[in-house]
This record gives structure tokens, C-alpha cells and sequence, in this order.
């Protein structure tokens, strides 16, 4: 008798969560409308990061879109979830990040270039231009500050650019 009051019990328990489930059952259109403001939460979240500088640009890499992600998931919903190169690989990451083979831009306010003999390409964002340049090391013969020097010989900032050492000469593309 106590074994048919147990099998009982258990049957209605069960029948309980079923129903709890059915009841507490989440719509289609319910579903979407949370991914629809969880998406617009995130964009929200990266024009708001623009407007108010935490960026200084609208047009992020996928790979800074991922991490933008990475940290809105983590804040907002509590979940972790894999790096870039964990879930898709390095190739991709670097891909991602817009450092391919040909593009491979280095920041000199974290590696200043240090050869006087090499040439540059040199982006300058002041002036949204590309030129061709060489370091000048003007500190070591006791300047004030080292600077970018075009074939023209005008100086630019050093500060805030992005820069290539040229390492081989340039081909048409056929």
C-alpha cells in the first residue's frame, strides 16, 4: 500500500511540473520580442559607447564587435561566453581584427618606430591621409620631439598614427 502511495505521489508531482511547464510556457512571438530588444539593447549600447567617447569611431572591426558583445552578454545577462580565437581560431580572429597579411597597421604611442633608414606608409587621422614617410629621430640629436618627415620634407605628429614599414617594393596588380 505505501508503494502505491508513493508511485501516486510521484505520478502527481510529475503531473504538477507538467503543467507548470505548459502554463509558464513561453509564446513565439514572445521569444522574438526578447531578441528583438536584446539586438536593439546592444546596438544601443554601441552608439551610446560613440556618443559618449568611450570610441572615437563608428565604424568598429568584427572583431571589436565580438568583444563589444562579449562584455553586453556578460553585464546584461550574466553569461560568458568564448573568446573570438577560442570559438573561431586565430586565422579568423586576426582576420577579424583586420590584421591580414596586407594590412598590418602598428600604433606608434604603443611601438614607436626606432629605423631612420626604412620608409613608412603613415596614417595620419588629423588629416585622414596615407603618406609616405621616414622617422625622424629629432630627440636624439636634442629636439623636442620626434616627428614623421615626407619626400617633401615636412614634418608631421608622431603621436595618435598608425604606420607600415615598407618592406617590399610595390607591384601592379595584374
Amino acid at each position: 500500500m505505501a508503494n502505491e502511495q508513493f508511485k501516486q505521489r510521484a505520478f502527481n508531482a510529475a503531473q504538477s511540473v507538467l503543467k507548470n511547464n505548459e502554463e509558464n510556457k513561453v509564446s513565439e512571438q514572445d521569444l522574438n520580442q526578447a531578441k528583438t530588444e536584446a539586438i536593439t539593447s546592444f546596438l544601443d549600447t554601441m552608439i551610446g559607447a560613440l556618443e559618449s567617447g568611450f570610441t572615437d569611431k563608428n565604424n568598429p572591426t568584427l572583431a571589436e564587435i565580438y568583444h563589444f558583445a562579449t562584455w553586453h552578454i556578460k553585464d546584461n545577462y550574466r553569461q560568458d561566453i568564448p573568446s573570438l580565437a577560442e570559438k573561431w581560431g586565430e586565422y579568423v580572429e586576426a582576420e577579424c581584427k583586420g590584421n591580414s597579411a596586407q594590412d598590418k597597421w602598428l600604433k606608434t604611442d604603443e611601438l614607436p618606430p626606432e629605423n631612420e633608414k626604412l620608409w613608412y606608409w603613415v596614417y595620419i587621422p588629423t588629416n585622414d591621409a596615407v603618406i609616405l614617410a621616414r622617422f625622424n629621430n629629432y630627440k636624439q640629436y636634442g629636439g623636442f620631439e620626434n616627428c614623421w618627415q615626407d619626400i617633401c620634407n615636412d614634418d608631421f605628429e608622431l603621436a595618435n598614427t598608425l604606420y607600415q614599414p615598407i618592406t617590399e617594393p610595390l607591384a601592379p596588380k595584374k
